[in-house]
């Protein structure tokens, strides 16, 4: 990308072409992919209507920039592609999401991962925000909402999902749970050790250039991860259906009236491709073992790096509400140190199931209150400890989240 298109983005943001030099400068001394992200950070805050003089905020976030960049450079250069983990721009994140049929032949080609992962932290794909899980309560099968898709450039989109169906008129196959997605990452933490204990092999397709990712998974060590303390007959046949949902329950996005990738039109996918009972390893008894596929859109993503780092605590949330508010302040505090919104904002931004908690101030903070308290034992994989509290407001309670510490490069994730 040329320097001359991130001034045009500054000064489109900003309206200060007076400082024109000052802006050159910061190109000069910043890495493209820092002016990307600070950019993106003002035209956020622009867009909630929080900054008075755009320039005077985006030379600050520069300046802080600089500061970190300086001391990355003493502790030794990063290694390259650090800053992958979300697309280029819309064009590219929707073009990786469209999913490739599976090929009747396998073994087309192998590759390995450009770069690992760490196996202390669990990889989360970077689209998989809330709006992708819902709590318990809700009993309906399908519906649909709007989710938020954020690209490195920090182009903030939302776009219509079917939740629970794979086209427009399909049957209803369900909406996926945060339970759901405590499982999903259970499976994600077995993948990364296996894979890295096989050399990071991924099997390409040589047909339809779709890929997919696999581990075996045992039913009593996913209860395990997930920080069960007792496991029985009845247990397992759960969590085999909850397995089995990841690859039966889909989504639908729905593209035909997004800017700049309408042409897309639309299409379906699941989480995982297939799930196979594999024959009892030895024997053993009261085991089931699991051949868990990712679906090709999936895969694609892990294989890209189009991950995040998520903390192993994430499994074991008891909350749901915990859970899936999680997802939404982390994926805020990525890019500044500060995240507030009234709790009335939160039950639509969450897609909260109608609950009659939703009417009064005292009964939100109440539901709420128990979800803080669980969050508030947690940490940010960057180094950085959060703070979450409820403040009143005239006629509710505003939740606000801050980072505190300065983050640390996760160079682990680079080796």
């Amino acid at each position: 990308m040329s320097n001359d298109y991130l001034l045009e983005t500054i000064l489109e943001l900003t309206g200060d072409a007076k400082n024109s030099a000052c802006w050159k400068k910061f190109i000069r001394l910043l890495p493209e992919s820092a002016i990307l992200e600070e950019t993106g950070e003002l035209k956020y805050q622009m867009s909630k209507g929080s900054i008075k003089n755009p320039a005077k905020y985006l030379v600050a976030l520069f300046k802080k920039r600089l500061r970190g960049e300086k001391v990355i450079k003493e502790a030794g250069s990063p290694p390259p592609k650090m800053n992958n983990h979300k697309c280029k721009n819309q064009v590219e994140l929707f073009s990786e999401l469209v999913p490739r049929k599976k090929g009747d032949k396998e073994g087309g080609r192998k590759e390995k991962m450009p770069a690992r992962y760490s196996s202390k932290y669990i990889p989360w794909l970077s689209f998989l925000g809330p709006e992708f899980f819902t709590l318990s309560t809700n009993k309906r099968k399908s519906d649909r909402v709007l989710a938020r898709f954020v690209t490195f450039g920090g182009d903030d989109r939302l776009v219509p999902v079917l939740r629970g169906k794979y086209f427009p008129g399909d049957s209803e196959r369900g909406i996926l749970t945060t339970e759901h997605g405590r499982i999903l990452i259970a499976i994600e933490d077995i993948w990364l050790e296996q894979s890295m204990a096989h050399g990071y092999d991924f099997v390409m397709y040589d047909e339809t250039g779709a890929c997919h990712c696999y581990c075996v998974v045992s039913v009593r060590e996913l209860a395990k991860r997930l920080g069960w303390k007792s496991f029985n007959g009845g247990a397992m046949k759960h969590l085999k259906r909850k397995v089995m949902d990841l690859k039966v329950c889909g989504y639908y996005l729905d593209l035909k009236d997004v800017e700049a990738v309408g042409s897309l039109g639309g299409y379906g996918f699941s989480l995982l491709a297939e799930v196979e009972i594999i024959p009892e390893k030895g024997k053993i008894k009261g085991q089931i073992f699991l051949k868990v596929t990712f679906s090709d859109p999936v895969s694609r993503q892990l294989i890209k790096r189009r991950a995040v780092y998520r903390p192993k605590e994430m499994m074991r949330h008891r909350s749901e509400l915990a859970f899936l508010l999680r997802l939404e302040i982390e994926r805020s505090l990525m890019g500044c140190a500060h995240y507030e919104r009234t709790l009335k904002e939160l039950i639509l931004i969450l897609n909260l199931p109608a609950g009659g908690w939703h009417k009064y101030a005292s009964d939100r903070h109440r539901q709420f209150d128990k979800a803080v308290k669980e969050l508030n034992m947690c940490h940010l994989v960057d180094g950085r400890k959060w703070q979450v509290t409820l403040v009143k407001t005239d006629d509710d309670h505003k939740l606000v989240a801050q980072a505190i510490g300065t983050a640390r490069l996760l160079e682990e994730q680079y080796k």
